[in-house]
């Protein structure tokens, strides 16, 4: 039996194992099973361990090779895909028809089956909703070999468990996605943005608030904080004509609560933005819009670059959407006490989302001590009115932090479900909520 694999988020320790089927690579977790060897499952590794904390495995299966699209209709759209494809190389297929998969569109990097195992809220999640509101059906390979499938290609055929919707955020707990099948969209004809400077924190929530009643249907509504500056940022896409008349009425709507300033972003500051509010965890990705004053996070890293053992740290917070202002409040300490500490050159950004009950903090420091502390204060806080994750962190800081928090209150369903479809723990515990 070969050693246990350790990561750190982006390579492994030991080659793995890449299957070029469904039926091989069921194969292999039955052999696995039978050797009592324990198995983690892995696409192109972008989201594994971004919390610094990968579970130990013994052997690690990569579905790389799985990388087809097996059914396309355009007239019915819909698309059935390989776990493997990339999500550059799925938006690649479905640009040549006029449409997309309004699911992280803005993020560079990652897999189908990495998206569906961990059903992230992307930034279009106001307008377009998750993976499970897309998801039509799977087929995941399963703890004893075996081959399940759950809900259909189409979206009319979708019927019996939904064990699809199940394996949708389980994080490899369960089985191993090894095809998803996807109800797509036509792509917008256009964008537009709008970024507001606010008063207050109280002023761009309450706008934001404005905003989300209005009807207008925004496809995002973010309040953005940084060193006690307050932004309220209002997307929107589809026909040209009513992009423009959409970002020409926010202004209007945001006009009453008397913003400092405003302007719509270009096409390609929007660009930036949507792949920043779509994958905080990538720190190449992080971007703070400026509203003529101020440098962004690319200038101060090269005003001030970090030294070894900089720091890239994210907390993800959520509560009902009615607590959004307690959200705030526990998210935005972290920012406020960076902005207080003139010996420090971290930088700490907030994304609070109101119409969805979230925020993001991202921590970018020269050290990792005094990212820990910031992340740790807020993931006190935050747990005292809703539910906060670590989302991305060096694994010393990891290590260091209570990346889950305690358990939700059906975690008793969740064990029961995990010991009938994985009895001898052969997908390697440790990576989801309570140990799972």
């Amino acid at each position: 039996m070969s050693g246990p694999v350790h990561h750190d988020g982006e390579t492994a320790a030991a080659p793995a194992l890449h299957p070029d089927s469904a039926e091989a690579l069921a194969a292999e977790i039955a052999r696995a099973r039978r050797e009592g060897r324990r198995v983690l499952p892995a696409g192109s590794r972008s989201r594994l361990a971004a919390a610094g904390l990968a579970p130990e495995a013994d052997v690690v299966l990569s579905t790389e090779a799985l990388g087809r699209v097996l059914q396309y209709e355009p007239a019915d759209l819909t698309v059935t895909v390989e776990a493997g494809c990339t999500l550059a190389a799925l938006d690649r297929v479905l640009a040549e028809r006029g449409q997309i998969l309004p699911l992280q569109p803005g993020r560079a990097r990652g897999t189908v089956g990495g998206l569906v195992a961990s059903a992230p809220e992307g930034a279009t999640a106001l307008a377009h909703g998750g993976v499970r509101d897309h998801l039509t059906g799977l087929r995941a390979a399963l703890a004893d070999g075996t081959i399940v499938k759950g809900g259909g290609r189409v979206v009319k055929n979708v019927a019996g468990y939904g064990i699809h919707r199940l394996m949708a955020g389980s994080r490899g707990t369960l089985g191993v996605i090894v095809e998803a099948s996807f109800k797509v969209q036509p792509r917008p004809e256009a964008r537009g943005s709008v970024l507001f400077e606010m008063k207050s924190g109280e002023s761009a929530l309450e706008a934001a608030g404005c905003v989300l009643d209005s009807g207008l249907e925004p496809l995002f509504v973010d309040v953005l904080v940084e060193a006690g500056t307050h932004r309220l940022a209002v997307g929107f896409e589809g026909m040209e004509e009513r992009v423009t008349a959409h970002v020409r009425r926010v202004a209007e709507i945001v006009a009453r609560s008397r913003p400092r300033g405003s302007r719509a972003m270009t096409q390609a500051e929007d660009a930036r933005m949507r792949r920043a509010l779509d994958d905080w965890t990538d720190p190449a990705a992080a971007y703070r819009p400026a509203m003529g004053a101020g440098p962004g996070i690319e200038e101060a890293r090269a005003s001030a670059p970090p030294r070894d053992g900089g720091a890239h740290v994210v907390v993800r917070l959520v509560t009902l959407p009615g607590r959004i202002a307690d959200v705030a409040s526990a998210a935005t300490s972290g920012s406020e006490s960076l902005s207080a500490n003139t010996d420090t050159s971290a930088i700490a950004v907030v994304d609070i989302r109101p119409g969805i009950g979230s925020a993001f903090v991202v921590i970018e420091s020269e050290g990792a001590p005094e990212a820990a502390a910031v992340a740790r204060g807020v993931l006190r806080r935050a747990r005292t009115i809703g539910s906060a994750v670590l989302l991305a962190a060096p694994r010393e800081i990891a290590r260091a932090l209570d990346v889950w928090g305690p358990p939700p209150p059906d975690f008793f369903l969740m064990k029961k479900i995990k010991q009938a479809l994985d009895p001898d723990g052969v997908f390697a515990p440790g990576g989801f909520v309570g140990g799972l």
